[in-house]
């Protein structure tokens, strides 16, 4: 239908606008998640965890915008039943799987919407102005799109932050190794927490046995006295003479 009143071209133009933001928000992020290999894989999970949420995602959006609940439940409150899956995805599946359960939801609720079914529906607004319904749906979306991608975004640069210092000490681990010397490495109680191969094979006990223990095992019994005093003189702030 056109209009002649200028402010509601300017909503309708509004509406339209936010519609196809709403639009890119969720199909590009689920083509690109689901064109490309990820770099990072999400953490492990069982293998019925993301069925499950697919399946719970589809399922509550068909309820809760159908508007079959309605009924027995505040139709304001009920889009918050989708929060919980998107942020599900978004902290233990990754971004595909995010992207994915955020456009079951936008595809059911807009397809609700357009049937004329669903929270969103205003029947005090006029046949005519009906695109206006839209505005709130749209709203809704971009807020539900936004804080979920942003999660999945935050958790997934977290993993990635994780598997860098993983790579680093595994680097480091390795350079170690490599070396002739024996090393070792205590925390401030002069525990050690790490020793290489070359270290276990100088003084002959195993990485089990040494892990946990100080460095006066491996001194001789009539320097261990010694070896208490300059500890102690450590932990105190002291410096050895």
């Amino acid at each position: 239908a056109t209009t002649t009143d200028p402010t509601l071209r300017v909503a309708l133009l509004q509406v339209s606008a936010l519609g196809e933001a709403i639009g890119i928000v969720l199909l590009v992020p689920a083509a690109l998640t689901w064109l490309r290999r990820p770099k990072l894989q999400p953490p492990a999970s069982p293998a019925a965890e993301r069925p499950i949420v697919y399946a719970g995602t589809l399922i509550v959006s068909v309820l809760v915008f159908s508007g079959r609940l309605a009924p027995t439940m505040s139709a304001e409150t009920l889009p918050y039943a989708l929060f919980p899956f998107t942020f599900w995805a978004a902290l233990r599946l990754g971004m595909r799987a995010t992207s994915t359960v955020l456009l079951i939801c936008g595809g059911t609720a807009i397809w609700f919407h357009a049937m004329g079914m669903g929270p969103f529906i205003m029947p005090s607004i006029a046949p005519e102005h009906t695109f206006a319904q839209f505005g709130s749906l749209y709203l809704f979306l971009t807020v539900l799109c936004v804080t979920s991608l942003l999660a999945a975004a935050a958790q997934s640069e977290r993993a990635g932050a994780e598997e860098q210092v993983r790579a680093s000490e595994q680097r480091y681990r390795m350079l170690i190794e490599r070396m002739n010397e024996g090393v070792n490495i205590t925390d401030a109680a002069a525990r050690m927490v790490f020793v290489s191969d070359r270290f276990c094979e100088m003084t002959g006990y195993s990485r089990e046995e040494l892990i946990g223990r100080t460095g006066e095992m491996l001194t001789l019994p009539e320097l261990q006295q010694a070896w208490r005093e300059s500890h102690l003189s450590r932990e105190q702030g002291r410096a050895e003479s």
